[in-house]
């Protein structure tokens, strides 16, 4: 199983956990097992990780969420799910994904805002040709249109449609006969 998983029952203690837990967690089974989770683990006491664990406990119902344990510096996806014991935890390292994602989040609200200061109407576009972003000078250009009875391009709109139907021509091919 690729998934760490370790089982607590209603007390916090570990009765259960699997050799990806012990690898992830940097403590052996035979330390853990019996042991209340808090005890060894002091950072996640009052974290959303034991409230959400709580809250499994709780109403029974499974939580899914991420986790950032801050003595590893790593983030991780965790799902909790009622057991007949008390509560089973399947965690991953999801760091690595977390802080790609980040960084893309970043480079993208940078481009948006150099974006959004051009002078010029400006957009940005996926691989599909279809519209990812406007500026503020397209906006103010599509209100122009829009006055002429044009309809401007928007997001998730062709940009070459929107280019044709701005130049008063139609850019896309016509479809095909049957």
């Amino acid at each position: 199983m690729p998934d760490a998983v370790y089982r607590l029952d209603a007390q916090g203690r570990f009765t259960y956990l699997n050799a990806a837990a012990e690898a992830l967690m940097r403590r052996r089974a035979d330390e853990l097992l019996g042991q209340v989770l808090v005890d060894h683990f002091p950072m996640i006491k009052g974290s959303v990780a034991q409230e959400r664990v709580r809250e499994v406990l709780a109403d029974g119902r499974p939580r899914q969420f991420e986790y950032y344990y801050e003595p590893q510096e790593r983030w991780y996806e965790v799902r909790a799910f009622p057991d007949p014991e008390g509560v089973a935890v399947f965690f991953r390292d999801v760091d690595a994904r977390y802080r790609t994602e980040q960084q893309r989040d970043t480079e993208l609200r940078q481009l948006t805002a150099v974006l959004a200061a051009l002078p010029s109407a400006t957009v940005l576009v996926d691989e599909d040709g279809r519209i990812l972003i406007t500026n503020r000078a397209w906006d103010a250009d599509g209100e122009l249109l829009r006055s002429t009875g044009i309809r401007p391009g928007v997001v998730r709109d062709s940009y070459l449609d929107a280019i044709g139907r701005g130049c008063g021509r139609r850019t896309t091919r016509p479809s095909s006969p049957r």
